[in-house]
């Protein structure tokens, strides 16, 4: 009994401090069609937790990446642009990025890509 309160203090703890981690709460995103610079609507996203070893150990650091909303408003790629301290977080950022959701973007009424978007995603202890 006493290790089941111990470990649901433990994963209150994580929730409550180390909870879901946003992307500096991004609602518009800036990238380009060809050589024009648009803003795009972000509208949802998932959430992720801090990874669990770099959390053990008090690690932080920062996943910068750059992506494409394909014509449905969903990522088409995503790639790591930086990455501090190396590997450690990419996983969890690009599995975030991953799951954002665009209000398409439609130029002349026929949506297009948007490429060229860059977010930081910090990765910080509470």
């Amino acid at each position: 009994m006493r290790y089941v309160t111990k470990a649901y203090s433990f994963v209150l703890f994580l929730w409550l401090c180390c909870g879901p981690v946003f992307a500096q709460d991004l609602v518009m995103a800036s990238g380009y069609v060809g050589k024009e610079q648009v803003q795009i609507q972000r509208l949802s996203t998932s959430r992720f937790l801090y990874p669990l070893s770099a959390m053990r150990r008090g690690i932080e650091g920062n996943v910068t990446i750059e992506y494409v909303v394909g014509i449905d408003g969903r990522i088409a790629s995503a790639h790591i642009v930086d990455s501090k301290p190396p590997r450690r977080f990419d996983k969890s950022a690009l599995d975030y990025v991953n799951s954002f959701v665009f209000k398409p973007y439609r130029q002349n009424g026929t949506p297009v890509e948007v490429k060229g978007i860059i977010v930081e995603i910090p990765f910080r202890l509470l």
